[in-house]
């Protein structure tokens, strides 16, 4: 076992019963492990109290060589003094910590991180503060630490400032807006995640807890009344507000010089601590921002202008921010993502978007009218676009993207038309859930790859457009129509490639050998599906996955499918996906 090497991961160390047990594994001696993961699973019972937890850890004594190191689930408010020794690791580059729900800080030996590049800190509750960031950091990651509150001392007199930064009214009718898109499905998530954050911050407070008994009960009662649900997070948001900047001292976040990716989710920092830490990012090329419901805006140009590697960006559940910022000088910008920013304003066109961006998606949000017309010119190189649980105008402008390749639409209940279609050459399009998408707009497209939609009625009404080529890649996803034929007067011997996805239907049509060239059939989560039709005899490749029914009617050799995929070359079934 000494020549045991590469990664290690030792799982259900609540089963361990002390520090002598745990010497037994002479880990120490193990020294061509490079990395290494420690899991505790239990939290119930004697074995999950950090005491013991912190015995079998001492006794636990890792190799020195060791280059990544993960402890998850580790209760106990101690280090274990291997860790605090100055030289016994002598290359450690990775350390993460997950689940550990006691620990209040980092280890104090600063020595340990000498070489480390990357940092990831993912559900420690206690965590109250950041001691110096390695030198050598390039990766830093910081999901779900509520008690790591990133703020400038500048900004701790501007606590009276908090229903500037929240604008209640204004986000409660946005929330509610979007609200309907999906029944309030997104928002839900969105605020059993945050729940858990509000009510480690409040139980310091002191304060009234009713607001956050309604959103904990609204996790599994539906008659609760949007209105009332989104009225109880922004009292607690409000709240939370007040203890952030209402505090004594601040505490900024200063990562190296050389920092590559830093991922912030769940915890909180301001407009003023964000703009300080990105501040000399030369080297930032990937910047994460989720569930930062303390953020308004970006920084500002003087910031951005130095960022001269960043090149992913991604925004989400940011539910009070509302501004890019100077984003717009970030000429090396190539892909940004807004997810479920009700408070955004985009209106600003060539102002806030850089005009080197070639993907952008944006979901869960309402959208102006304007959205793309004022951006007119400053978009010319966008090759990718998704919008997806958006509320928007009935008409969008999109005429203006001309190296668009790839728009992918989905829950759009207000969108009608598109203006400017016909002029794109799309190599891939996606409408799942557009209701509204009038048959003009719906004849304009021209698609050369691949097509998705949800209904076949659309399908259909693309049909009948003079000039339209089925391209080679089909799919019929979240289809809600129980019964589906496709059109005999249709041709489809352009397609190579069919999908079904999540579809309700109960029989597949039975014309699919109009499909003269298909080689390929894909059927996913089709679960009332039981029997296949005849099929083309130019199939050479079937994956049915999650379709039980289905696949029990294609077993060989007694399956009343199984004749009609018998010639099939390759056939993969599945019950998971």
């Amino acid at each position: 076992m000494k020549e045991l090497s590469g990664s290690l991961c030792i799982k259900n160390l609540e089963n361990v019963n002390g520090k002598d047990e745990a010497l037994e594994s002479k880990l120490y001696q193990k020294s061509h492990l490079r990395s290494l993961e420690l899991v505790w699973s239990c939290n119930d019972g004697m074995n999950s109290q950090g005491s013991l937890q912190l015995e079998v850890l001492e006794g636990l004594v890792l190799p020195p060589q060791l280059m990544g190191l993960k402890i998850e689930g580790f209760k106990s408010a101690t280090y274990p003094r291997w860790l605090l020794e100055s030289l016994h690791f002598e290359n450690l580059e990775s350390f993460k910590l997950v689940n550990c729900s006691a620990l209040e800080r980092l280890p104090i030996n600063t020595e340990l991180f000498r070489h480390c590049s990357e940092l990831l800190l993912k559900n420690v509750p206690s965590l109250k503060a950041l001691s110096c960031l390695p030198a050598e950091l390039t990766h830093l990651s910081i999901t779900s630490c509520p008690l790591l509150m990133f703020i400038m001392n500048a900004e701790l007199e501007q606590h009276d400032q908090s229903e500037n930064i929240t604008r209640t009214e204004y986000l409660a009718s946005q929330l509610a807006s979007i609200w309907e898109v999906d029944s309030g499905e997104e928002i839900r998530k969105v605020i059993s995640s945050d729940h858990s954050s509000l009510k480690q911050l409040m139980t310091l407070m002191d304060t009234d807890m009713s607001h956050l008994q309604t959103i904990s009960n609204a996790e599994n009662d539906t008659t609760i009344l949007k209105e009332d649900i989104i009225k109880a997070w922004i009292c607690c948001h409000q709240k939370r507000i007040r203890f952030i900047y209402g505090r004594h001292i601040g505490m900024p976040l200063v990562p190296p010089s050389g920092l590559r990716r830093l991922d912030l989710s769940s915890c909180s920092i301001t407009d003023g601590a964000l703009a300080v830490c990105l501040d000399g990012l030369t080297s930032l090329r990937d910047l994460s921002l989720v569930e930062i419901m303390t953020l308004t805006t970006l920084p500002s140009q003087e910031v951005f202008q130095h960022l001269h590697k960043l090149e992913y960006l991604i925004i989400r559940n940011c539910w009070c921010f509302r501004s890019l910022g100077g984003l717009r000088v970030a000429t090396s910008l190539l892909d940004v993502t807004l997810i479920s920013c009700p408070s955004l304003d985009l209106e600003g066109g060539a102002d806030l978007i850089p005009s080197v961006l070639k993907s952008l998606i944006i979901c869960s949000s309402v959208v102006a009218a304007n959205l793309f017309s004022s951006w007119s010119g400053c978009l010319a190189g966008l090759n990718f676009f998704s919008m997806f649980g958006c509320r928007s105008s009935a008409s969008l402008s999109i005429g203006h993207l001309t190296s668009l390749k790839s728009l992918i639409l989905g829950g759009m209940p207000d969108l009608c038309f598109l203006e400017g279609l016909s002029s794109l050459q799309l190599q891939h399009v996606s409408l799942t859930d557009v209701p509204k998408l009038t048959a003009e707009c719906i004849g304009q497209f021209r698609v050369q790859k691949s097509l998705y939609v949800s209904s076949l009625a659309m399908l259909n009404q693309m049909l009948l457009a003079e000039g339209f080529t089925v391209p080679p890649f089909l799919s019929l996803q979240q289809c809600k129509e129980t019964f589906v034929s496709f059109k005999d007067s249709a041709n489809f011997t352009s397609v190579k490639h069919l999908r079904l996805c999540k579809c309700e239907m109960r029989s597949l049509p039975g014309n699919l050998k109009c499909f003269s060239s298909l080689t390929k059939l894909d059927i996913y989560d089709c679960p009332n599906i039981s029997s296949l039709p005849d099929l083309p005899s130019s199939l050479q490749h079937i994956c049915f996955w999650v379709c039980e029914r289905l696949i029990e009617s294609c077993l060989a050799p007694d399956g009343e499918s199984w004749p009609k995929i018998a010639h099939v070359r390759w056939k993969e079934f599945r019950s998971e996906l």
